[in-house]
């Protein structure tokens, strides 16, 4: 690389160059300056003339163009433009009247997070009034068949092109150009609409995703489709709704905190879905994750039970209390348990039980399928005869077509059921071989 667009900090630098109608440098002009981490990728913005903003480029740390298992940071990297703006935080009227209903239309903005169900991945997030042709609602939905959001306005769908997933897997794995994709679903998810009665931008995470400008206005009574409760299961985690129409710099800042709530909503949801069961006389699973949030787990006596749920059946009855802990080192959220582990005589006596039901009911199955196969036999005889006697018919004509092959369906029906009742006993038998203590084979 030339040394000239190399700064102290071995930062490349953008240089700007005019070129003459020969086609000779006949200017050159230093755009950035001082800059500790690299600048790449220039790209003239189309139709940007007459605009103050035309140029735009990366900055950071430029490993590779995709992520991949070879580079799985790829290009950490900020866009940078050669436009200065300061911009405000848009603050709300402190006058304004809010209207007491869960609305939303002009000359406001939603956020709304949610904690996206990986197996459903598709469906209705939120609902404004009736979207129907001829309606004045809005519908955000995400497609079933490529991830992309769409906005239903009065009947006309607006499709995203942009799929409503990253590129995180791609880090663990090998990829290319040639075809190959690993798409990760989001684990979590802020929706965020601003609205100024004209045009209605959606974003992802605080990123802007659509900017539609719809024929009609619309507006109304808002439903949030809210995880367990709705079809696709994407569990409502907050909301914040602000009766202005929010900059996209005050979208980002509104979404950050909302993030950071949403990780506690998470978090207390995950251990709301933890479920152990009052007693324990074996091992207990003790979930890792839940809802995507790691679990760890920890007990008043691992003598007894283990943090993995292996337990040590105590001589006597035995109160041990599990603690699950959900969160990190600046959001910790904790769930308790207490439950019995009973002692080993009990724990023997419940078991000896339970296997005496078990060999009861072998011995009634073994009984019920050694009946079921002689009866089996006895159908397949008469099925026989019918069989036979209806064949004579046929070839004699006093029986036609039809008549015949239902007569040798009827007969290869009972051979089946008769086959199939003879491999049922004969299982049926080994079982109770098998408590016996007598060999299988």
């Amino acid at each position: 690389k030339p040394e000239r667009y190399l700064n102290m900090h071995f930062a490349n630098e953008i240089w700007k160059y005019t070129i003459d109608d020969e086609g000779k440098v006949a200017g050159s002009e230093q755009i950035t300056h001082n800059s500790l981490k690299n600048n790449v990728r220039p790209f003239i913005l189309p139709g940007s003339e007459g605009s103050d903003l035309r140029l735009a480029w990366m900055n950071g740390d430029y490993y590779y163009w995709i992520v991949k298992q070879g580079y799985p940071n790829a290009f950490p990297t900020s866009i940078r433009g050669d436009f200065e703006w300061d911009e405000e935080l848009t603050e709300v009227d402190p006058d304004i009247v809010i209207p007491p209903c869960i609305c939303f239309g002009p000359d406001q903005s939603l956020h709304v997070a949610f904690a996206m169900n990986a197996s459903k991945y598709y469906g209705t997030l939120l609902q404004v009034g009736d979207e129907s042709a001829g309606g004045h609602g809005m519908r955000y939905s995400i497609d079933a068949t490529d991830q992309c959001p769409v906005v239903t306005i009065g009947g006309v769908q607006y499709k995203s092109q942009n799929r409503l997933l990253t590129s995180d897997d791609w880090a663990t794995m090998s990829n290319g150009t040639g075809g190959d994709n690993h798409p990760t679903k989001l684990k979590t998810s802020v929706l965020s609409l601003t609205y100024d009665g004209h045009t209605l931008t959606t974003y992802r995470n605080g990123y802007v995703d659509q900017v539609i400008e719809p024929s009609e206005a619309f507006g109304g009574h808002y439903e949030i489709f809210n995880g367990w409760t709705s079809a696709e299961g994407h569990a409502f985690l907050g909301e914040t709704s602000i009766y202005v129409c929010q900059s996209p710099y005050t979208v980002a800042a509104t979404v950050k905190d909302l993030m950071a709530k949403a990780e506690d909503a998470l978090g207390e949801a995950a251990l709301n879905a933890l479920s152990i069961h009052s007693e324990a006389r074996t091992d207990i699973v003790l979930p890792s994750e839940v809802l995507g949030k790691s679990v760890a787990w920890t007990s008043s006596d691992e003598t007894v039970i283990s943090p993995t749920g292996l337990v040590n059946l105590p001589t006597s009855d035995t109160d041990v209390t599990l603690t699950a802990r959900c969160g990190d080192k600046t959001r910790d959220q904790v769930r308790q348990a207490r439950l019995q582990v009973e002692n080993q005589q009990l724990s023997l006596d419940a078991t000896q039980k339970a296997l005496y039901k078990e060999i009861q009911q072998a011995y009634y199955n073994a009984e019920a399928a050694s009946k079921q196969y002689e009866s089996s036999a006895t159908a397949e005889e008469a099925a026989e005869a019918s069989f036979q006697l209806m064949q004579k018919k046929f070839e004699n004509g006093k029986a036609n077509a039809t008549e015949y092959e239902e007569a040798k369906t009827r007969l290869q029906r009972a051979q089946a059921d008769h086959l199939q009742a003879k491999y049922t006993a004969l299982f049926r038998h080994r079982i109770l071989r098998f408590y016996r203590g007598e060999p299988l084979y």
